[in-house]
């Protein structure tokens, strides 16, 4: 671990990093989500886009080791506007804990306890997952409140995203001007899960829906205590229709991308260069559920010439959301699986294992069905200079319609796609056309929106 990190860690627990703040406007990033997806980057990348801009930055994040390690090539000046908190090390610790904590086993298990049981409770669907999660949930619960009885058995209510950010307020000797919630879209859209929470928000805060259509939730119809403002990374929502709640603000935010690679090339991206043997590669990855369109995807796995191409599909699958023709598709690759073909049915560690996966891919998959909003693939196809195949419909068609960097086809015709696919490889894609996309939806873009867009909520008056 290099001198950057270490020194990172060792500004963790100040209680005036908000006071030595001086004129430098001050917030705390809270991001409810780790482990999985681009939350930790995406996280990061919001911590430099405010730190440039002159923040000083509180992040608070079930894990901070992931946000330190994303953040560990920031310089010397930068490190000073940077704290990075875990929830769980902020508990006043029982005299049970402080027992435990004096052992390597102990520290173990409450590792365990607080990361992988908790990673566990994502929403799942189906009625075993639903009792997997209510079991690992009381589970989870009822061994951190044998650590810590103050602990909060759900992370995802709004009254747990009240106590968190209380317990960094407690801690420092000045106050953050605003507070920004990374993910609203897990929390419950019924007004009466959100009363306790508005029954004690003393705070001004702001939040970011990803996936969200022209109908806001119905908790934002009425006046919502603190909240200044919405952010949307889909810029196809009609936001005059949004503006109507006139008692908020409402703006779009480019879907930025972490373009971060490993040191080292990591054990995936080498047994997939070997096995790939010189032929072109189709990159599949992420989230692997319904609509990733898999169904066309194996379809164009048995169409193409397996002496040319060869497909890597990295990424956990939940057959759960997956349409029949999806099942069927799977289950027929599974049981004669095509020799140009690498699957890897797992979480990538970090999001730089992911690009990593582009930066080696000739082509990218995107045709995802029925899928509305934006996706950040797009910046990640882009900043590799990678092309990139989405469906003509909704949102990713028409970016890649308009900025040249793809082409966007019917999303259930494979004939079509194998088509494309072989007419993108024989026509690249104009390296201007990726610089386009990339400067209009990258780190700076998202700097200046970010920076313009909370500044004005800083010299708001403190709530009654």
């Amino acid at each position: 671990m290099d001198l950057a990190l270490n020194q990172l860690k060792q500004s963790i627990f100040k209680q005036d990093f908000f006071s030595l703040a001086g004129n430098r406007k001050t917030i705390v990033l809270y991001n409810p989500l780790s482990g999985k997806g681009h939350f930790d980057s995406w996280c990061a990348l919001f911590t430099r886009s405010l730190v440039v801009k002159g923040w000083s930055v509180c992040v608070l994040t079930p894990d901070a080791s992931r946000i330190l390690s994303e953040l560990q090539d920031l310089s010397e000046e930068r490190r000073q506007q940077v704290l990075i908190l875990d929830p769980q090390t902020c508990l006043p610790l029982s005299p049970l804990a402080q027992y435990l904590t004096k052992n390597k086993l102990s520290l173990n298990l409450q590792h365990y306890l607080v990361t992988t049981l908790r990673n566990r409770t994502d929403v799942r669907r189906g009625f075993v997952d639903r009792l997997h999660r209510m079991v690992c949930r009381k589970l989870h619960g009822f061994f951190l409140r044998k650590l810590n009885p103050s602990f909060k058995v759900s992370p995802h209510s709004p009254i747990d995203f009240y106590d968190d950010i209380q317990l960094v307020r407690q801690l420092m000797s000045s106050q953050p001007q605003i507070i920004l919630n990374m993910y609203l879209d897990i929390y419950s859209n019924v007004q009466t899960d959100w009363e306790p929470f508005y029954r004690k928000v003393d705070w001004h805060w702001t939040g970011i829906h990803i996936d969200i259509n022209n109908t806001l939730p119905a908790i934002y119809k009425s006046k919502l205590k603190g909240l200044k403002s919405i952010f949307y990374i889909n810029e196809d929502l009609d936001l005059s229709k949004l503006k109507q709640i006139g008692h908020i603000d409402h703006h779009w935010l480019p879907d930025v991308a972490s373009t971060a690679l490993p040191d080292q090339p990591t054990p995936l991206t080498l047994k997939a260069t070997s096995l790939a043997k010189g032929r072109k590669i189709i990159f599949l990855g992420g989230a692997i559920g319904g609509t990733k369109n898999i169904a066309a995807w194996c379809a164009v796995i048995r169409l193409l010439d397996p002496r040319e191409w060869f497909f890597i599909q990295a990424g956990v699958v939940d057959r759960t959301t997956l349409s029949i023709n999806d099942l069927t598709a799977l289950q027929d690759i599974e049981s004669n699986p095509p020799e140009n073909l690498l699957t890897f049915d797992h979480y990538l560690k970090n999001d730089s294992e992911f690009n990593e996966l582009i930066s080696i891919s000739d082509l990218i998959w995107g045709i995802y069905r029925d899928f509305d909003r934006s996706s950040n693939i797009l910046g990640k196809s882009a900043m590799f200079h990678k092309p990139i195949l989405v469906s003509n419909k909704f949102l990713m068609g028409q970016r890649v319609k308009e900025y040249g960097i793809g082409l966007a086809v019917d999303e259930n015709s494979a004939k079509q796609i194998a088509e494309s696919i072989a007419f993108l490889i024989s026509h690249p894609v104009d390296s201007k056309h990726f610089d386009r996309y990339s400067l209009e939806h990258g780190p700076e873009a998202l700097s200046d929106k970010l920076d313009q867009s909370l500044t004005k909520y800083c010299q708001t008056e403190k709530l009654d």
